[in-house]
């Protein structure tokens, strides 16, 4: 009996501090309770409003692209454009198929959109296609109540009216990819069929061209359908650029270049640096790349035989022959060797127990400076390159532009190469030597350069400025370049004898480019070849001698190039053209810079100063 009643009061005691714990745990629930319901009402009551309204952006429109005269290069274009929400639709992929069966949508379109969906919230309309003409989107709109999910919405697409002629200089947009979206934590970028620069102009002026997102307010239910909207924030449209580019010359370019394999030009004002054309061939059409490239249009590109997709005149690294020999020629008058110095050139110099040859197999006789220009005599440069040394040739170089990028608002550029000793110090860990040197005068061995370097070059000469390049006035940042250049520090007498030698070589008789003398103005320039094979001593001492490049396959020809301003006495124009695989820079290139500086003298107009007499 004691033992029960021992055991009954443990049971009362336990269920008294059973009680006692749950008493205590609603007392705090209840408080809890009253705080919510009392003092935080406010902020869950806020936390609710915003689950309940949500703010949408708006695209805003993309600025457009116009040339110097005013002509449209780049520009958008409305369209209807089919797109589908994930959650309305009882399954995604079967949607899409009952839509293929009504308008024409591709495999690819459909894998591109489940791709898409996957990285999307389940209310998000997914763009399935754009560009439906109207009977499309006629055969939609009525099948509409058929279609789980899809509508018909009008956007902007970008349009190249001009082509494969600016492909490589504007560039292109295209639909916002995952690795855009993670580079810019920008909500924007999710917008279905949002497109942003993928290359050229499109792409370095992006923050300029784009434009300010709008907003809307809507308000939605618990799914996150919406319900209705509220108020709306226009956005604000990308800035219009207009480029320097003057399309009547970037035409002519396309124009005259088009027969070759692989080719480049630039037109250059020598007084404020602005491009009036730049042209590289072969080129492809942009408008593939808006609403995505197919992948065999992609394949076909990215596997040309002359690489269509490469940017020539910034991106091309040639070496740049007898065109450096105008570096070397101001150097050596730098340090203060005369004009008047003379070598006897007999066709070859030996130099450290190795034969050195000149362009003429028999020589020039006796050079001067003036001459080696006029007729682009080698030996000359070989043995002044000796005198001034590598580490001077470079300077100067740099100074004229070479061997450097520019903030020029286009991407991808090269800075080709100006070797000295201490950047073969660094590169190999080996000491430089003479025979390098000899090389490096006449624009070969480790020297590169662009094609847009090399107009630069001469727009310096030329002018005597530090002139620098531009396409538009105002940079990728939205502000207005600068185009006032400080002078070279290189004396006038000193450009004054290279604009001459430059002269001669155009209008002497004896000059590598006498045939491309023009009808209006008068042009200074240089002719330049740059080997791309290894001529070996026995090929030179056979019977036939040097293998001509027309006997040669393409590849194994040397690259032609060509340089020159006009009109000389008040120089406006730089022109550089460059044949990949041409042979001659008198035969090949120099031509094409004629009929440039024809066209341009038959555009723009001049005074009796500058009139050929």
């Amino acid at each position: 009996m004691r033992k029960y009643y021992l055991h009954k009061q443990k049971i009362n005691r336990r269920s008294f501090v059973m009680m006692g714990i749950q008493t205590l745990a609603f007392s705090v629930l209840g408080v809890r309770l009253f705080s919510l319901q009392s003092n935080e009402k406010e902020k869950y009551f806020m936390l609710s409003e915003r689950n309940r309204l949500r703010v949408l952006l708006l695209a805003p429109s993309r600025g457009e692209i116009f040339d110097s005269k005013g002509k449209k290069l780049s520009y958008n274009k409305y369209s209807f454009r089919v797109y589908i929400i994930k959650e309305s639709t009882e399954e995604l992929k079967a949607s899409l198929k009952k839509l293929k069966e009504i308008i024409t949508i591709t495999d690819r379109d459909i894998a591109q959109t489940l791709k898409r969906a996957k990285y999307r919230s389940a209310y998000t309309s997914v763009l399935v296609r754009e560009n439906l003409n109207w009977e499309e989107m006629s055969k939609v709109s009525v099948q509409k109540v058929y279609l789980k999910g899809v509508e018909i919405m009008e956007g902007e697409s970008r349009e190249y009216p001009e082509g494969n002629a600016y492909a490589h200089f504007i560039g292109y947009v295209g639909k916002v990819s995952r690795s855009d979206v993670e580079k810019e934590d920008s909500a924007l970028l999710e917008l279905p069929g949002f497109e942003i620069g993928k290359r050229g102009v499109e792409k370095v002026y992006e923050s300029v061209l784009r434009g300010q997102a709008g907003t809307r307010q809507v308000e939605v239910n618990v799914k996150g359908r919406r319900i209705k909207s509220f108020e709306v924030t226009n956005s604000v449209r990308g800035e219009n650029i207009t480029l320097t580019v003057d399309d009547r010359l970037q035409k002519f370019a396309m124009d005259i270049l088009k027969s070759y394999h692989s080719a480049s030009m630039v037109v250059i004002d020598v007084k404020t640096g602005a491009i009036k054309a730049m042209v590289s061939q072969p080129s492809f059409d942009p408008n593939l790349f808006v609403s995505g490239i197919s992948h065999k249009d992609w394949d076909a590109l990215r596997h040309s035989k002359y690489d269509s997709l490469i940017n020539r005149p910034v991106s091309g690294q040639y070496a740049p022959g007898s065109l450096f020999k105008m570096v070397v020629a101001l150097t050596a008058l730098k340090l203060h060797i005369k004009p008047s110095h003379s070598i006897s050139c007999k066709g070859y110099i030996e130099i450290a127990s190795r034969k050195f040859h000149c362009w003429k197999k028999r020589g020039h006789g006796k050079v001067d400076l003036h001459k080696s220009l006029r007729e682009s005599c080698d030996i000359w440069y070989y043995e002044t390159s000796l005198k001034v040394g590598i580490n001077n040739i470079a300077k100067t170089a740099r100074q004229l532009g070479l061997g450097q990028t520019y903030n020029l608002g286009l991407d991808s550029q090269a800075s080709g190469l100006v070797p000295d000793k201490a950047w073969k110090r660094d590169r190999y860990n080996k000491d430089w030597y003479i025979g390098e040197t000899v090389i490096a005068s006449i624009g070969q061995g480790y020297v590169l350069s662009t094609p847009l370097q090399l107009a630069v070059m001469t727009a310096r000469i030329a002018s005597g400025n530090a002139v620098t390049p531009h396409i538009s006035s105002i940079d990728p940042n939205g502000d207005a370049r600068d185009t006032k250049y400080k002078k070279l520090s290189i004396p006038k007498k000193h450009l004054d004898i290279v604009r001459n030698g430059m002269h001669a070589a155009v209008n002497h008789n004896r000059g590598t480019a006498k045939r491309s003398r023009l009808k209006d103005w008068i042009m200074a320039g240089k002719t330049g070849t740059a080997q791309v094979r290894t001529i070996s001593q026995l090929e030179r001492e056979s019977e036939d001698g040097v293998i001509k490049n027309k006997n040669l396959e393409w590849k194994y020809r040397d690259h032609a190039l060509f340089t020159g301003y006009a009109p000389f006495d008040n120089p406006r124009f730089a022109v550089v053209a460059v044949v990949e695989h041409g042979g001659g820079g008198s035969s090949a290139s120099a031509p094409l810079v004629k009929r440039m500086f024809d066209k341009i003298s038959s555009l723009y107009p001049q005074t009796n100063k500058e009139k050929k007499k």
